[in-house]
């Protein structure tokens, strides 16, 4: 009969045979902790548990128009910011992004590299090859749908293949995830990646969600996080000539269909600015108003009828434009109660323990099954 080891001898054991951190206990497995970075609105980092998984893959998809790339390269800035060695990586697929718009994001240039890949395959080669050497990086696509095999680049138009953008992607994915892991016991090697996918719509599909998106279905297990981004409606600036009408922002719906935690199946909404216009910038997001449902939800600030209550004493406001714009007046009120808030989301999310029958009674579990054993 074979010798049985403890634990802690089969660990000694594993980690001689296998290499060092093969096996560690859980507790000291701090490189499977994953720090989350601010996505650039309050609200959807509030509904994610605190902003997008580093170290993991996000997946970004939707329409056309509705914030992907511009969520992507906000992702890129706050993870620069985050980390000052930190570099941010473009694989530039669709060759619609330049310079003045990173940079108008806020992405540092010098901190940044843009890659044009002259094929799928290149691509993922690319990437794969970042992801064994980098450390402290984050590599964006945009898009995955514009990554295009060699058998399509190199074959006739009206020559039919078999999914072949599908069999390179999720080739692509299943090594990547293997490269990204890094040692379970540090933090200091590790990649973050963000992709956009586009969303085509299925025809004949009578029930259930129509839309899809390209590239095969890896993507979606290999993604830590999916965000679904929609457009609800342009912002408009009225006026009495054509030249004076335009629009200057657009109002975005984010939906959570997949995040290891929380949050799934929650919908925000934000404003997002395509012009300078009424004190913001363009690029930018109004924080405030995002950040009211929120506050009305944990109850923070009180609303009766169309009069709203700040906490200890604070102003009570008419209507939820006037409260939005005392808050982006006043600074220290508004970082009070979005530490409030996220104070209660913390509280919401924290883990609480179960309180079994045994740990009720002050006996151990393993004690309790010898004893009855015994009769």
């Amino acid at each position: 009969m074979a010798k049985t080891l403890n634990p802690s001898e089969l660990a000694a054991t594993i980690n001689k045979k296998f290499g060092t951190g093969t096996m560690v206990l859980a507790r000291d497995a701090v490189g499977l902790v994953k720090p989350r970075i601010s996505t650039g609105s309050i609200a959807l980092d509030l509904a994610l548990g605190g902003g997008f998984p580093e170290g993991a893959i996000e997946l970004m998809e939707g329409e056309e128009g509705v914030s992907k790339s511009w969520s992507l390269h906000t992702r890129a800035a706050n993870f620069q910011k985050m980390y000052e060695d930190g570099w941010y990586i473009l694989v530039n697929a669709e060759g619609t992004n330049d310079p003045p718009f990173l940079q108008m994001i806020g992405v540092d240039l010098d901190r940044c590299h843009i890659i044009q890949p002259d094929s799928g395959e290149q691509a993922w080669d690319v990437a794969h090859e970042i992801a064994k050497l980098s450390q402290k990086v984050y590599i964006g696509i945009d898009s995955l749908d514009t990554m295009v095999p060699l058998a399509e680049m190199e074959g006739e138009m009206d020559e039919s293949k078999m999914a072949p953008a599908a069999r390179m992607n999720n080739r692509g994915f299943r090594k990547l995830i293997g490269l990204m892991k890094s040692d379970v016991t540090t933090t200091e090697h590790r990649v973050t990646m963000g992709i956009i996918t586009q969303l085509r719509t299925n025809i004949g599909v009578m029930f259930g969600d129509p839309n899809t998106s390209v590239g095969g279905r890896g993507k979606m297990y290999a993604a830590m996080t999916r965000i679904r981004y929609r457009k609800i409606k342009d912002l408009r600036k009225d006026g009495k000539t054509i030249i004076d009408k335009y629009v200057y922002g657009m109002e975005v719906e984010a939906e959570i269909k997949k995040n290891k935690g929380t949050g799934e199946g929650e919908k925000v909404r934000f404003t997002l600015y395509k012009r300078n216009h009424n004190g913001f910038k363009r690029g930018q997001i109004d924080n405030v108003s995002e950040l009211i449902p929120f506050l009305l939800r944990y109850k923070i600030v009180e609303k009766a009828g169309a009069w709203y209550q700040l906490p200890d004493g604070g102003e009570k406001l008419q209507g939820e434009e006037k409260l939005a714009q005392y808050l982006r007046e006043e600074d220290e009120w508004r970082d009070y109660l979005i530490d409030v808030l996220r104070e209660k989301v913390a509280e919401e999310m924290a883990p609480e323990p179960v309180e079994t029958p045994a740990k009720k009674a002050g006996v151990k579990t393993g004690a309790k099954k010898l004893r009855r054993s015994r009769k």
